[in-house]
């Protein structure tokens, strides 16, 4: 076995929470994957542990490399309790390298951020550190050893003109953005919005290591930030919205149900998951969507238009206190999978070659763009949709392309002529 080369590897969930599902997210090669083995036919933490460290060999045979580093050495210096940086005391900061700190910065603070929101900052910092790792970069010893300023020399100031050496950071954001070797799968690379989103991340908890004195200056503040494209989610045409009202009925009633839920009340796929059957009011025929589902954080009502509220009513057998589309495809106390509907939903697109621009999301689309076309009662569209300001709203619609103006198709003049009269004959 070749000693030199590593694989590099993190254990999830990061908090050993017994509650959920266990796996291993390792990266060789600069290709990421996962490995689960009996993790989760275990049900204790030793159990857990014991197959966490048999997986962990298995893929050191598998690939000829050595463990990055043992588990339970590697288990506490992810999974420490260490508060944030900007609370540590200066002699416990100067004992910590400066990977580790910006590790043990997420560790603490993830538990003032929303679950989706830990998902998505766990995803790309983890990204990084194994990158930095495989990189074959050296953790820069400990802070102690080295003064700040030569840390921000070495580690992403490059601005430093005495320097001959690319900064880490720098590299990183490179790699990111090259044409190779960043590839998501096999048919998805990163855009301009994806790359925005990792600098974010990054300058936040860089920026805690500056509130902690641990480092002299973000090296991301300044960073500038790509052009993004407005295309989002599409919305379904008619024949697509019957088309596919067919098939998903047919296979899949609850899917359906997340569909026209999405439709005709402009409910988010994240806010249809964790919906209740008590958060529906019959008698006063609304939806209440709860602060702690809802994306801004507001406890908000809304209405269920008389053409879906009769497939509602089926639910009125069930308690209160059951999601309204549970991992059972029917109301019920346990909760679905983040990505169940979506990806039931994905599969169904593609077995119909659908464009990619289409997804679950585009009922919401498809909902606000027929309601408006309609009615074109934008304000009562902002109350459904929830948004903030009318101006939001119209710059929604004209992303989806709904205010294209119905004159323009039966009102513009022709060439040669004055508010739509017809043209003179030429004379010769």
């Amino acid at each position: 076995m070749d000693t030199e080369k590593k694989f590099y590897y993190q254990v999830y969930p990061v908090d050993r929470d017994l509650s959920r599902a266990w796996y291993v997210l390792y990266r060789v090669n600069g290709k990421r994957d996962k490995a689960r083995g009996n993790l989760n036919r275990y049900h204790t933490r030793q159990e857990k542990e014991e197959e966490l460290l048999r997986i962990l060999k298995d893929l050191s045979r598998k690939y000829g490399r050595a463990i990055n580093e043992p588990y339970k050495d590697r288990d506490k210096s992810v999974t420490g309790t260490m508060a944030p940086s900007h609370q540590l005391k200066p002699e416990t900061i100067k004992k910590l390298s400066l990977i580790k700190m910006l590790e043990n910065v997420f560790q603490a603070t993830k538990s003032k951020l929303r679950g989706k929101t830990v998902s998505t900052y766990q995803t790309k910092i983890i990204h990084f550190l194994l990158w930095f790792r495989e990189s074959n970069y050296t953790d820069f010893c400990e802070v102690r050893e080295i003064p700040k300023e030569e840390i921000s020399a070495r580690f992403f100031d490059k601005s430093k003109k005495n320097y001959k050496e690319r900064s880490c950071l720098e590299e990183y954001l490179e790699y990111l953005s090259t044409q190779t070797g960043i590839k998501f799968n096999k048919n998805k690379t990163r855009s301009n919005k994806t790359l925005n989103s990792y600098v974010r991340v990054l300058k936040t908890y860089f920026e805690y290591l500056v509130n902690g004195e641990v480092i002299p200056h973000n090296p991301l503040k300044g960073t500038s930030r790509l052009k993004e494209s407005s295309v989002s989610a599409g919305a379904f045409r008619t024949d697509q919205q019957q088309l596919l009202s067919k098939i998903i009925q047919e296979r899949h009633p609850h899917l359906w149900l997340a569909c026209q839920l999405s439709y005709y009340c402009l409910l988010r796929p994240g806010e249809i998951r964790k919906l209740k059957v008590g958060d529906i009011n019959f008698a006063d025929q609304t939806i209440t969507v709860r602060a702690e589902i809802s994306k801004n954080n507001k406890t908000q009502t809304v209405m269920i238009p008389d053409s879906f509220i009769e497939q509602l009513r089926f639910v009125l057998k069930y308690e209160e206190s059951n999601y309204l589309i549970s991992k059972f495809g029917h109301p019920g106390g346990e909760l679905m999978s983040v990505n169940h509907l979506g990806n039931l939903h994905r599969s169904i697109l593609r077995e119909l070659r659908f464009n990619s621009k289409y997804v679950l999301y585009s009922w919401k689309h498809t909902g606000a763009v027929s309601y408006y076309k309609a009615t074109k009662d934008i304000k009562g569209l902002k109350e459904q949709g929830r948004w903030f300001s009318l101006d939001m709203v119209e710059i929604y619609l004209s992303n989806l392309g709904a205010l294209n103006i119905e004159e323009l198709k039966t009102c513009f003049p022709e060439i040669g002529t004055i508010c739509g009269e017809k043209p003179s004959k030429a004379v010769a």
